[in-house]
């Protein structure tokens, strides 16, 4: 897709077309390899998209092959190892990971889905967990890996539903990596409390609303340093000004310091579902409430009358005295029917001094509580 580009980058659309013709043989004539200096534009990566928009950033040299050391160095892949790749190489994490596999003598597999996967026969398999998720459904019925296969996530928290299919499907070692386009690894791994150490040369800032650095234990913004960051997002100043700040990375996370460079990581903050004002993760809920019953410590007027009614209309009809009524009915009505494991009727959660919810902090709260 056309994108403009400062002076002197080329913008290579990674399509069929250019893989075709990346596989010709070399002719008599070699192409000449000029070296970037470290400061110079090496590569335009953009964002996966999957909070918004994607973004498109400029990556020079230095950066670019601290993301490549990073994969390489780890000693994952070794030769005739295949990994199968489900993010799209435009993604930074997609390359990197891809070319530390190829310099080790690996076989990269790209464009594979559930019903190819028998064929392809992966020993790795690497993506978002959305990635993941989609391959497994996509699986052929009562289909497990007859070898073990590794089986690694970046991005968020992978949900400990997903991670128990993965690890009963392939058989390997499921490792939930913590990361962002714009900064590269955070935390090697997240384990199914949340918790990961961060990786070498990451600094992390948890932060209040008003930008201020908050003491560890405390919820908040998650911000981050790394080598290997980007310097903002190609003509979004006011994007930029917005997540770039003093040379840190403010991302949408939600996090707090736990330990000596242990980050707990609660989620997105726009990644929450209201239900009767309390504000939850869909990933965290929905995959408990198909094993489990209503917890016997839930508390929740009966949902009678009135209340039924607004109940049935939705939490969303209305305005004003009704409307409120009718979110903490329906949160109820989902207590009882065991897709919630706490009703959280009434005024609910930590509030800020200008009398709204605050956010991160219910967002800990939820993680807590629906974690127990």
């Amino acid at each position: 897709m056309p994108h403009p580009v400062p002076p002197g980058v080329r913008f290579h659309l990674t399509d069929v077309a250019f893989a075709r013709q990346l596989a010709q043989p070399l002719g008599a004539e070699r192409p000449q390899w000029s070296p970037l200096e470290l400061h110079e534009p090496q590569r335009i990566t953009r964002t996966s998209g999957s909070s918004g928009r994607s973004k498109f950033m400029l990556l020079a040299r230095a950066a670019q092959e601290q993301w490549v050391a990073t994969g390489t160095e780890k000693l994952t892949y070794v030769p005739g190892a295949r990994l199968l790749v489900l993010a799209p190489f435009v993604t930074n994490g997609a390359l990197a990971r891809s070319s530390a596999c190829l310099r080790r003598g690996a076989m990269v597999i790209g464009g594979g889905t559930g019903a190819t996967v028998a064929e392809l026969a992966p020993t790795h398999i690497w993506g978002l967990p959305a990635h993941v998720e989609r391959l497994l459904r996509e699986l052929p019925p009562g289909y497990t890996s007859p070898r073990p296969v590794d089986v690694a996530t970046v991005g968020g928290v992978m949900a400990p539903s997903l991670r128990q299919e993965a690890a009963r499907v392939f058989g390997g070692w499921i490792k939930n990596r913590y990361g962002s386009n714009e900064v590269g690894g955070i935390c090697e791994e997240i384990g199914t409390d949340g918790v990961g150490l961060l990786c070498a040369g990451a600094e992390v800032r948890i932060l209040a609303p008003d930008g201020s650095v908050l003491p560890p234990g405390e919820t908040g913004t998650i911000a981050v340093r790394t080598s290997m960051m980007a310097s903002g997002y190609l003509d979004l100043p006011d994007d930029t000004a917005a997540s770039f700040r003093d040379g840190w990375f403010v991302s949408s996370d939600v996090g707090a310091i736990v330990g000596h460079r242990r980050l707990r990581l609660l989620g997105r903050k726009d990644d929450l579902v209201n239900i009767g004002g309390s504000r939850c993760r869909p990933r965290r809920w929905r995959p408990r409430s198909a094993r489990s019953p209503p917890s016997p410590t839930a508390r929740c007027r009966p949902c009678t009358g009135r209340r039924r009614r607004h109940a049935r209309r939705g939490a969303g009809a209305g305005r004003g005295r009704d409307a409120r009524r009718g979110r903490r009915a329906d949160a109820a009505g989902l207590a009882r029917r065991g897709r919630c494991d706490r009703a959280r009727a009434g005024a609910l959660g930590p509030a800020a001094a200008a009398g709204r919810q605050d956010r991160p902090a219910r967002a800990a709260a939820d993680v807590r509580g629906l974690g127990s």
